[in-house]
């Protein structure tokens, strides 16, 4: 025969441990919502236009003499030198695309939240103001993130 259990409360004995990454699902979430918005993909994918060109002149500049027959004088124009770098994190088009992708994926991001009445969700769950903000400002690290550290680092 089965057994009849009490129903009822029962007090938990075991030891509340905080963690320590509480701003990550709200950062991942943030994410997806960026490349769910409509013209987000375009403009990400053609924010690494500069990182194609640069790399491709690092590839000309390692294969020059295969390259022999495109220009004279090409030994001064493709050298990868700490300018040729400095070139491509100081380049208009990219301040302009990290402005563009942080207006595309970081807008709405709190007002969204408010729009729709999520804050009172948010900060059910246990966790602070401090990890809701690093969890939104994450979003705007992280696309900032991708397009000057890593191509500088790939380059």
């Amino acid at each position: 025969m089965a057994e009849i259990r009490e129903k009822g409360y029962h007090h938990w004995d075991g030891q509340l441990e905080e963690k320590r990454w509480n701003f990550w699902p709200i950062t991942r979430t943030g994410i997806k919502l960026a490349f769910q918005r409509k013209y987000f993909k375009f403009v990400f994918s053609g924010a690494f236009l500069p990182a194609m060109v640069y790399a491709a002149g690092v590839y000309i500049s390692e294969r020059l003499e295969d390259f022999r027959f495109m220009a004279q004088g090409a030994e001064r124009t493709f050298q990868v030198n700490p300018a040729f770098f400095k070139s491509y994190l100081s380049l208009d088009f990219l301040f302009f695309m990290i402005i563009l992708l942080m207006a595309l994926g970081g807008a709405g991001l709190i007002a969204d939240d408010f729009r729709h009445k999520a804050v009172q969700l948010y900060f059910a769950r246990p966790i602070t103001k401090l990890d809701y903000l690093l969890g939104k400002a994450g979003v705007v690290v992280f696309f900032v993130g991708l397009l000057t550290l890593v191509p500088g680092l790939v380059l």
